[in-house]
């Protein structure tokens, strides 16, 4: 199996962040290509390149050179979350999504919550990982309450979730 992941700089795009940590966090081997942004035009190159290659226009994606679509092509995944579940499905013994079916289903709905929601706060708060940006984070965490709520949920009553996790 050869994966490829096609990312944008993981220092400004969290989409393309998540999507290396999880391949790295289970040791699944890939080869990790970067896509220079250098703009969103259809005439930059970044969209050039991306749709030369047959995605979407956007990244992260993932092509499977071992899996071939309905059009002989290699399979192209472009979306995070269809990443995710992708390689749960195909590395199934890594445990990617919890064993318990009720736990399983609170992960993922805490995943599409946070890959779908928050739009002023992307809005406002471009993801930037160099510059020290803990004020600006303090102010986030006291005032935007749904920050507080999705932790809460995620991290449940603390070392019971982290011990489910791989039931």
């Amino acid at each position: 199996m050869t994966l490829k992941l096609y990312i944008g700089n993981p220092n400004y795009s969290s989409w393309s962040m998540r999507a290396g940590v999880l391949l790295r966090a289970f040791g699944i081997a890939h080869d990790e290509i970067l896509i220079r942004i250098d703009g969103f035009d259809a005439n930059s190159t970044f969209k050039t390149e991306v749709n030369q290659i047959g995605a979407t226009g956007t990244v992260p994606f993932l092509i499977d050179t071992s899996v071939q679509d309905g059009h002989d092509q290699s399979l192209i995944i472009t979306d995070t979350l269809s990443i995710v579940e992708y390689i749960a499905e195909t590395f199934a013994d890594h445990a990617i999504w919890p064993k318990d079916r009720a736990m399983r289903a609170k992960a993922r709905n805490l995943c599409a919550e946070m890959h779908s929601g928050f739009g002023a706060l992307r809005q406002h708060c471009m993801m930037n990982i160099g510059p020290d940006l803990s004020r600006s984070g303090a102010l986030i965490w006291r005032d935007h309450a749904a920050v507080r709520r999705i932790r809460r949920r995620a991290l449940g009553s603390g070392a019971v979730v982290a011990r489910q996790w791989r039931q």
